[in-house]
């Protein structure tokens, strides 16, 4: 009886490990997206941004391709809990986001979207009045895309 048990348990710990394995291999490749980070810089200080809605594709080792998608409130949603960047107007803000994807910022009101911004080397200048102002920025990369929102005060 004491044998079945131990063969029971060694069949068991090797059958959790290998269940285990596969799960470990599929975590590490979905964390992928989630740690590349997502920031503004202005005058050297760098201010995270909000993620909002995004998709992302993985082709797992199996060959397998996984989707991973959420839908988000929209920036102007958002903003509502975020803390405002006081920025001078005019002020030049560059926008850093890891794996070089194609970028495009587009400011917020409660109709939508209305304004898309210009930007240059991934970067674009604050507006020039003084007010609140949501902002957007829409990444894409070959395998998903994001959303992430931010809160400027122009002073």
């Amino acid at each position: 009886m004491k044998s079945i048990l131990i063969g029971l348990l060694v069949f068991s710990i090797f059958f959790m490990a290998g269940c285990m394995n596969g799960n470990q291999e599929d975590m590490v490749i979905e964390n992928e997206f989630f740690r590349m980070g997502a920031f503004i810089e202005v005058n050297g200080k760098e201010y995270e941004l909000k993620r909002g809605g995004y998709r992302w594709e993985t082709r797992l080792k199996s060959g397998q391709i996984r989707v991973e998608m959420t839908d988000y409130a929209s920036p102007f949603q958002m903003a509502s809990g975020m803390e405002a960047i006081k920025l001078e107007p005019n002020q030049q803000v560059k926008i850093l986001i890891e794996g070089n994807p194609q970028l495009e910022v587009y400011e917020w009101t409660e109709g939508g979207r209305e304004n898309k911004y210009e930007l240059t080397q991934n970067q674009f200048l604050a507006p020039v009045d003084k007010g609140e102002y949501i902002f957007e920025v829409f990444s894409k990369w070959k395998n998903g895309e994001a959303s992430y929102a931010f809160v400027v005060e122009i002073q």
